[in-house]
């Protein structure tokens, strides 16, 4: 609802004043304060002032908005020519003090045609929480009717004043904001002069990574060195005393008791060599995956049989491997699976002297694989528990006297864990045993991916052994393939000028051209790189053994542990991967 409050009509400079002395008092009756009111007046006085300067007339019109949100509204309108751009011309200098007044304004609206004239609308928001009553309104109008305007020179002593005040409180403002301008000078100063620290902090860290990197690189390439250089001899060692003691008839029992020693210290010595050669690949980052379908029953299995020779016959001591059948077929390394548990079970022998070794294997809620070997050993103080797993570091007591090792042991299980994107840790009490835990992402083989494949494959096997060939076309009958056979290496690279294979199968030991040439050559033909090639050998080959820079094959499998599904599962995989690079 409108309630008009006043209207003036616009003839002469006198109106003007009028107009700015009445919005003032408007202002005051309606609450505003003293910015609001001053803010009124002037926007009022400017707007009347341009009406009568390009129309010559006008009338102002002060209404209130007498709902929510409740507003003094004030009208000026004029009936002269009119404004053809109105956005043009309150951007033109002329138009300045227009739109100076729109920005106090909490309201505001133009609106102009050609040849009928302008109406200039401005507001200001009330903080009224309710419209007023019949009775308010009408006291606000008679008190607005009793007041009298005063003349030009009081109206000009109000605008000093209010002129007065503005610019105190502008200087007031300016000095605030000096106040923060060299605030903010300081703070710049501060700020570069942190960065300046930063970057020179950022410089000597980068110096020193470098200088890390290189001493790790240097001690890396030394480890490698001597620990290849000590190969050669240890191995000459335990040869020649496997010689000595396979010929004891010549020994008399004194000197096959000192040969045996010296065949004891060698395997020590080889197993130290062997911890330090891989010690030094993880740490130059050499390790490399070879990852494969792993069946966890088959490696404790090889475990059980690799220990069963090495339990100590001066002590009592079970070592036990619970059933895992429920643990399904997954990919993963299985060499450094089976080297993390190898080197826990060692540690756990040394330390255990009578009682159990149990090895057993869980699939956690998280998808994660855990290993555990727990022992009834002489345990670990918590303060130790954490250097253990640092290079060279063992806890210093006793048991020393009989069981010495390099420190090498638990931190390479670490870092191989690491490699698989795992972790491992312990838990243990003194005087009640140790738990060593292996946890490590579980990425399940695909169920029967078989099993489908969207073409019939073409599968090339290449190997001299007749029963090897059996054993592989046995195998592959379970997927839509057609296989073509090969008995030499020659042979198979002849085949591949007529037979379009999409997978190979590859055979190592083989005569005239064994099988590493045949991939050397396979992946320097440029039509024949991208096919994989599977490794089948008995030899223990694992990825590691292949430069990334040279000829590597797409996966292995082992002659002598067959497991046909987990094969045929690695095989559909590596089909499934070939084709969607042809795709």
């Amino acid at each position: 609802m409108m309630f008009s409050l006043m209207r003036i009509q616009l003839k002469d400079e006198t109106d003007i004043v009028n107009c700015r002395q009445r919005a003032r008092q408007i202002a005051v009756l309606l609450q505003l304060d003293s910015l609001q009111q001053t803010q009124m007046a002037t926007a009022v006085s400017e707007i009347a002032r341009n009406a009568l300067k390009y129309a010559g007339s006008g009338i102002v019109h002060f209404t209130l908005q007498n709902e929510l949100p409740l507003a003094l509204i004030v009208t000026v309108e004029d009936k002269g020519p009119g404004i053809a751009d109105v956005e043009g011309a309150l951007a033109s200098v002329d138009g300045k003090g227009l739109k100076g007044s729109f920005r106090i304004m909490d309201i505001s609206e133009i609106v102009s045609t050609p040849g009928v004239g302008t109406r200039v609308k401005i507001g200001k928001f009330l903080h009224f929480k309710g419209a007023l009553s019949t009775v308010e309104t009408t006291e606000i109008i008679d008190r607005l009717l009793r007041m009298r305007p005063s003349d030009a020179m009081g109206e000009i002593r109000q605008q000093n004043s209010e002129l007065l005040v503005s610019l105190e409180e502008l200087k007031k403002q300016k000095e605030v904001s000096l106040g923060y301008q060299r605030l903010l000078e300081e703070l710049n100063k501060e700020l570069a002069d942190t960065n300046r620290g930063v970057i020179a902090l950022n410089t000597e860290l980068e110096d020193q990574a470098k200088t890390v990197r290189e001493a790790s690189e240097i001690k890396a390439r030394f480890m490698s060195h001597v620990t290849h250089e000590f190969r050669t001899p240890v191995n000459s060692i335990l040869s020649m005393s496997r010689i000595l003691l396979t010929h004891a008839d010549d020994l008399n029992a004194d000197q096959t008791k000192q040969v045996g020693f010296i065949r004891k210290a060698a395997e020590g010595l080889s197993e130290m060599v062997n911890d330090l050669l891989d010690a030094a690949k993880a740490d130059a980052g050499k390790l490399q995956a070879s990852l494969g379908p792993v069946s966890l029953s088959e490696v404790f299995d090889t475990l059980r049989a690799l220990f069963r020779p090495l339990m100590p016959a001066d002590r009592n001591i079970q070592l036990i491997f619970d059933d895992n059948e429920n643990i399904p077929i997954f990919i993963s390394d299985e060499m450094k699976i089976s080297q993390i548990i190898r080197n826990f079970i060692s540690n756990s022998l040394k330390f255990t002297e009578d009682g159990q070794i149990i090895v057993s294997a869980f699939l956690l809620a998280n998808g994660h694989l855990q290993i555990t070997v727990s022992d009834s050993g002489i345990g670990i103080a918590k303060e130790h528990q954490a250097m253990i797993f640092e290079e060279f570091m063992q806890v210093q007591g006793a048991h020393q006297k009989r069981s010495k090792g390099t420190g090498l042991g638990l931190p390479l299980a670490r870092k191989l864990a690491r490699f698989l994107e795992g972790e491992v840790s312990v838990d243990s009490i003194i005087g009640s045993g140790s738990v060593f835990k292996l946890e490590i992402p579980f990425h399940r083989l695909e169920e029967s991916p078989a099993l489908s494949l969207n073409r019939t494959a073409k599968i090339l096997i290449i190997d001299d052994d007749e029963s090897a060939h059996y054993s592989i076309l046995e195998m592959l009958k379970a997927i839509d393939c057609q296989t073509a056979s090969a008995y030499s290496g020659k042979d198979g690279l002849n085949l591949l000028k007529t037979f379009d294979a999409d997978l190979i199968v590859l055979d190592v030991n083989m005569p005239d051209m064994d099988g590493l040439e045949v991939l050397r050559i396979l992946k320097s033909d440029g039509d024949l790189k991208r096919v994989p090639v599977l490794l089948n050998s008995s030899m223990r080959y694992s990825m590691d053994d292949f430069s990334l820079s040279g000829p590597r094959p797409s996966g292995i499998l082992n002659k002598d542990h067959i497991n046909a599904q987990a094969s045929l599962e690695l095989i559909v995989q590596m089909l499934a991967q070939h084709e969607r690079g042809q795709q």
